[in-house]
């Protein structure tokens, strides 16, 4: 049985027209990818919080076909402290993970909106309008691979150092950033 990382986050591929949609609204904001859906594993069985239709819930990542899975935000946050602590004993990953999961699971029940899609790819095509700028930034709705960076802020952990609002995330960035990591490694 695979034991999993708390602190990671999951992409899949999700099949079916929603899927489709969802690929197809990446692809006109310039980032295609195959992984439709992200989330973030809370427990080493699986458990996940994941954004869907109805709000952020808790479901399980053995449940998608295809997944890839990343450990590297908790891992480069590791790196990064024991750069700034060169003299310290060990670093904290168990609590950074930790953190992780408890920012993830304080957003159970999170409202997802299909509108969060449409403003992202209004945002990707330089629609001038300040309603998008804060749709994205501050909805208070987050699709899934929004749900993830939120978490990750909110626990200490920043992906994204090139400007973009916060908010501004889609599967496909977390997908180029899970390769940017492993390719580093």
């Amino acid at each position: 049985m695979t034991t999993y990382q708390p602190g990671s986050f999951f992409l899949a591929e999700i099949p079916g027209v929603t899927g489709f949609a969802i690929n197809l609204g990446q692809a006109l904001c310039g980032d295609g990818s195959r992984w439709s859906h992200a989330g973030l594993i809370v427990d080493t069985d699986g458990t996940c919080v994941e954004a869907e239709p109805h709000g952020a819930r808790l479901g399980n990542v053995r449940a998608y076909a295809h997944t890839l899975i990343s450990d590297g935000p908790v891992r480069q946050w590791a790196l990064r402290w024991a750069d700034q602590y060169p003299g310290a004993s060990r670093v904290p990953i168990p609590e950074m993970r930790k953190k992780v999961v408890f920012q993830a699971r304080k957003l159970l029940g999170t409202p997802y909106s299909a509108l969060d899609y449409f403003a992202l790819a209004a945002l990707h095509l330089h629609l001038p309008s300040r309603w998008i700028r804060q749709r994205v930034e501050s909805s208070g709705h987050m699709i899934c691979s929004q749900l993830c960076d939120a978490v990750y802020l909110r626990a200490g952990i920043h992906l994204f150092a090139d400007g973009r609002l916060s908010g501004d995330v889609l599967p496909a960035d977390l997908a180029a950033w899970a390769e940017d990591w492993s390719a580093r490694q």
